[in-house]
């Protein structure tokens, strides 16, 4: 007997423009059976499926928390959250930081965020726009002593966020 609890796929099969619709299971002894079904037997299953994954990933969502040990909750409750604050004054200078690189010249503006933002080496960077490490490297110190100086002049010189 086939129950909706049993692992089951559903197939089509295509020959001269007709579709077939087929179920496969196995059976209580193991075997596999592929029965026949309607058009409208096989879409109702499939939108069975989707509906039981749709469950299924609510479940997943809610019992997410409950699967976590007791150190891993003692961990996200002792962990310090961030005042309104510093979270209002690091959007700021971010917003800060991001105007000082737009008010670099252009190659020292390219080049420092290659660095700091993509991650990429003074080597890689060099490669890419055909130059010398040295030059590279020191286009992308210049910025940062023009930047961090952008932002003290700013009178941020006890919280600053700069660049190491």
């Amino acid at each position: 007997m086939f129950t909706a609890t049993q692992d089951y796929t559903l197939r089509t099969e295509t020959e001269n423009s007709d579709t077939r619709y087929f179920v496969s299971f196995t059976d209580g002894k193991g075997n596999t059976q592929d029965t026949e079904v309607s058009q409208a037997v096989y879409e109702e299953m499939q939108s069975l499926d989707r509906y039981e994954r749709k469950l299924q990933r609510r479940d997943e969502r809610h019992l997410e928390h409950f699967s976590l040990t007791e150190n891993q909750l003692h961990k996200r409750a002792a962990a310090p959250s961030k005042s309104a604050e510093d979270i209002v004054f690091e959007n700021w200078q971010s917003d800060r930081l991001w105007d000082a690189i737009d008010s670099l010249p252009e190659a020292q503006q390219r080049r420092s965020v290659m660095y700091y933002v993509d991650g990429m080496t003074c080597a890689q960077i060099a490669a890419e726009e055909g130059c010398a490490v040295a030059v590279v490297h020191r286009a992308i110190k210049k910025a940062k002593a023009r930047v961090k100086n952008l932002f003290l002049q700013g009178g941020v010189k006890n919280r600053a966020f700069l660049w190491n």
